[in-house]
């Protein structure tokens, strides 16, 4: 790697895979992923103090596109409305959950430059006024200052990052984009994902982070029959005893994502760009991605494929070289809670 392209990889901002969680998560400051989500703020707080973060792009697995009969898979829509209001995209929880705040601001050069980037990378960009959704603020409220509305039974948890007001500092620009269309699915899905991020990757020279809200296991129905058979949580985890299919799931994604890493680093030397190695290395990682929806449970991970595709977003945005570090790598039930850094 030469001396610029080393440079260059130091200042980029990093790409995070976050399992979003639900509201309830957002409650339970014992669980370990509300743990590992004020860890990550307090990253991200510093990383804004050094100048390595100065904007976020978000994509959530609860924004797929909404483009009518469409099948195009490098068209996506972007999120224009400044203010960036919050979205109870949830049902049948107490009045308190849908009273929460978080502040952000999404001006509107920042969605310019993000939906010019896309362009350039070949992507239909639509733009559309909507709020950011739970797999969004959720987390963002964990890392950044949680204040919980006056009527909230729970107490005030403990914040990684304590600015005197509920959401990102005011000077770090946040903006969401959607997945691709619901109407592609399967590996067509992932694959048009993985693209997604790779358009997005350059914004990281720029100092914006790619932030990826999914779960890298989610069969809620199974969660839901866990919780309601009258089972309680280890005490000493917190969590619900996992189903065999999220444990094998959770295990086979640790391995597709950290072995990528490990054929990387032993390949290191080459520029990022424009290497051959650097474009090989990328086709093996994309490709154990991929074949994690050949295995025998993905349908019981994932019913459905929308949780699954923000990983796949994280994937495309990160390079060979970046070095990866997975936190949180367990399951719950029908859920698991892989967290994962890249660069």
């Amino acid at each position: 790697m030469t001396v610029a392209s080393a440079n260059q990889t130091q200042s980029r901002a990093p790409v995070y895979f976050i399992a979003h969680g639900g509201p309830p998560t957002l409650f339970d400051t014992a669980h370990p992923a509300h743990k590992h989500w004020t860890r990550w703020g307090a990253e991200v707080q510093d990383q804004i103090k050094h100048d390595h973060i100065k904007g976020i792009v978000f994509v959530s697995a609860h924004w797929q596109a909404e483009l009518g009969s469409s099948k195009n898979p490098h068209q996506v829509q972007i999120n224009t409305d400044e203010s960036n209001p919050l979205v109870y995209d949830y049902y049948n929880f107490p009045a308190h959950f849908y009273k929460l705040q978080f502040t952000s601001h999404n001006p509107r050069p920042f969605s310019d430059r993000v939906a010019h980037t896309l362009r350039t990378h070949g992507f239909d960009v639509e733009p559309t006024k909507r709020g950011l959704d739970h797999g969004v603020f959720i987390p963002l409220k964990a890392a950044f200052h949680n204040v919980l509305p006056p009527d909230s039974p729970h107490p005030k948890p403990v914040s990684s990052h304590d600015s005197g007001r509920d959401g990102l500092p005011s000077n770090i620009p946040l903006v969401q984009i959607s997945l691709p269309s619901e109407l592609i699915a399967g590996q067509a899905a992932a694959q048009a994902s993985i693209d997604l991020g790779r358009a997005l990757r350059s914004l990281r020279d720029q100092q914006i982070a790619i932030v990826l809200g999914g779960q890298p296991v989610h069969n809620l129905r199974s969660f839901m029959t866990t919780m309601r058979s009258g089972a309680l949580p280890d005490p000493s985890t917190g969590l619900y005893r996992p189903e065999p299919f999220a444990t094998a799931f959770s295990h086979a994604l640790s391995e597709a994502i950290l072995s990528s890493r490990s054929s990387s680093a032993s390949s290191a030397g080459n520029d990022d760009d424009d290497d051959e190695q650097a474009a090989k290395l990328e086709k093996e990682r994309d490709g154990k991605l991929l074949a994690l929806l050949l295995r025998p449970e993905w349908k019981l991970a994932h019913p459905t494929d929308e949780h699954f595709l923000p990983l796949a977003v994280a994937v495309g945005a990160s390079y060979p070289s970046d070095p990866v570090v997975e936190d949180t790598p367990v399951a719950e039930g029908g859920m698991a809670w892989n967290m994962y850094r890249f660069g």
